[in-house]
């Protein structure tokens, strides 16, 4: 199913609404933090809160565990561990067989203050390029029809669903009160 998601993404960008919407949600929302993505993910568009160096990044993100991931996947499905995803043969092992990540220096383990690879940061700033340049032709599209419309209208209604749910219901005196079961915590 996801084998060839990441190459779509990279080729298609926001022309592929579902799949950009599924990586905006779960990849930007943790690059933005989840504070700013509740704040502002409902009532502005994407390119209005996230910036093209927080979109190339998550993009980056991405490309460089991939391959990590997806085994940590196929290791969870078939009942193995987790935490170090080994492969029996691959180019990208390092030491002790674990898979390593693309672009960080030392892979998935990387000790501290090594950071992104010479050829991480070379895709880091074609990915910022090639972010502008989606920004720029999904701007152009008219009639709601670009990809940060529909993504506003789709999180909008998510927006609305939470706010539906919130912890408070009116009174009988025009106020609000918890609702039965919801905990509440007060400053003493």
């Amino acid at each position: 199913m996801w084998d060839g998601w990441l190459q779509q993404l990279n080729d298609m960008m926001r022309s592929d609404v579902v799949s950009y919407a599924k990586f905006s949600e779960v990849v930007l929302s943790c690059v933005v933090g989840k504070t700013s993505w509740k704040m502002n993910s409902g009532t502005r568009k994407l390119s209005e809160f996230v910036t093209v160096s927080d979109e190339a990044f998550g993009l980056l993100l991405m490309f460089n565990s991939w391959e990590v991931w997806k085994m940590m996947s196929e290791n969870a499905k078939e009942g193995k561990p987790i935490g170090k995803a080994k492969r029996e043969s691959n180019s990208q092992q390092g030491q002790g067989g674990l898979l390593l990540t693309k672009y960080t220096s030392n892979g998935a383990y990387v000790k501290k203050n090594k950071g992104w690879s010479d050829a991480g940061l070379d895709c880091f700033l074609n990915l910022v390029q090639k972010v502008r340049d989606d920004r720029e032709q999904d701007s152009g599209k008219a009639n709601g029809g670009s990809f940060e419309d529909s993504f506003k209208t789709k999180m909008a209604e998510k927006l609305k669903k939470r706010l539906q749910q919130q912890p408070f219901q009116d009174d009988e005196n025009g106020g609000t009160v918890p609702r039965y079961g919801t905990r509440m915590y007060f400053d003493e």
